[in-house]
């Protein structure tokens, strides 16, 4: 079973309703191969466009209106350019569901609390957490950014982003990683610790089949936090999720994929 990760070098509050409908917006990243696993050595995934496409269909059917990147087409620029996008559609109420299935990456960077650096390896290049942060940092107060990353090391994937603001509690309890701003609700599952494998698969990774598998085309009853708990339930003996929120754990306590 191939790990869906790759080194450099060598996968409270309730948020307050704004006025008129929510917009729901969905971006499904999916990378099987790329520059960065050749480099280092990790074979190429099989699972990951399966992963995208799987939820952008269920987005679909959630109200979002879903956007898929997939293989050659999953470069830096448009990757970024999409999320940053989203913003004004979103609006001051909407929710941007942004999923990513393929390679994980950690660097070292000394400079950082931990040591590391986290991020995607897209098609051409590692797109690192503080990257990610700011193509959603003038994002609408407000809105809320939904982050499902199927890859390995991505517990801490935004822990340590630069120029942020103190850190707050995940929906758990414990440390979380600084808001890249304060206003925009962020929730974030994630397939693995910061310094474990995200197990890949046929047809889908393992944490997209047990999210989809959980979900059962929107039969599941709870909210983000019972959802990751069996998710986690499930995989516990391969690998461990992770869930965080901030500000605060409100947004994990709304009933997963509402707009």
């Amino acid at each position: 079973m191939t790990d869906r990760g790759a080194r450099a070098g060598g996968r409270g509050t309730t948020p307050a309703p704004g006025a008129g409908t929510p917009t729901g917006i969905s971006i499904h990243v999916a990378v099987n191969d790329c520059a960065a696993s050749r480099a280092s050595g990790y074979p190429a995934l099989e699972g990951c466009l399966a992963d995208a496409q799987a939820m952008q269909d269920l987005a679909a059917a959630a109200g979002f209106e879903p956007r898929l990147i997939t293989g050659a087409a999953a470069t830096g620029e448009p990757v970024v350019e999409a999320i940053r996008g989203a913003g004004p559609r979103v609006g001051a109420n909407g929710l941007l569901l942004l999923t990513f299935s393929g390679h994980g990456a950690r660097i070292r960077d000394r400079s950082t609390l931990s040591g590391w650096r986290y991020g995607w390896s897209l098609h051409d290049r590692v797109l690192m957490n503080d990257e990610l942060a700011h193509a959603w940092a003038e994002f609408p107060a407000g809105a809320r950014v939904l982050v499902l990353s199927d890859s390995c090391f991505s517990g801490e994937l935004f822990r340590g982003v630069r120029g942020a603001a103190r850190p707050s509690t995940d929906a758990a309890g414990g440390d979380a990683a600084p808001a890249p701003r304060a206003s925009v609700w962020l929730l974030f599952l994630s397939a693995a610790e910061d310094n474990e494998g995200a197990a890949d698969g046929t047809p889908h990774g393992a944490f997209t089949q047990a999210l989809l598998d959980v979900w059962d085309r929107g039969a599941f009853e709870g909210d983000y936090v019972e959802l990751h708990a069996e998710i986690y339930r499930r995989l516990m003996l391969l690998q461990h999720p992770v869930i965080r929120a901030w500000p605060s754990p409100g947004f994990a306590r709304q009933r997963p994929f509402t707009i």
